[in-house]
């Protein structure tokens, strides 16, 4: 009796297998500028204060939105990760932050600031 090795087959295609350091980067610098977006804009309230004629009560809202939005969605992006896949979810993840940032960035007045902020 003999035995048929090459019948037996690999549960992970090779196109999904990817580059685990690749895949290492790429997390950690993401979460280096998730981090460094939700502590670096205290360093400038300040200024944004005095640049969108706002109050320091009102500009709060602007470091804190981010915080708990962060926070708050942490188990839905689980979910949604567990139904639609985690890579799908990070790269629309990475896209959604992109935007927000880019619109924080041109904001020109405190309401679009804090709605780039919550995005």
């Amino acid at each position: 009796m003999s035995t048929n090795n090459s019948s037996i087959e690999s549960t992970e295609s090779p196109a999904k297998a990817g580059n685990p350091l690749g895949v290492l980067l790429i997390v950690c610098f993401a979460i280096f500028f998730a981090v460094l977006n939700a502590s670096a804009i205290g360093v400038v309230l300040p200024e944004m204060a005095v640049d969108l004629d706002v109050g320091f009560n009102d500009l709060g809202w602007v470091m804190t939105g981010f915080l708990l939005v962060y926070g708050v969605a942490i188990p839905f992006y689980g979910r949604l990760a567990d139904i639609h896949g985690a890579r799908m979810l990070f790269l629309l993840g990475l896209a959604l932050f992109s935007l927000g940032s880019l619109l924080a960035a041109l904001s020109p007045n405190f309401e679009l600031l804090l709605g780039a902020r919550f995005i």
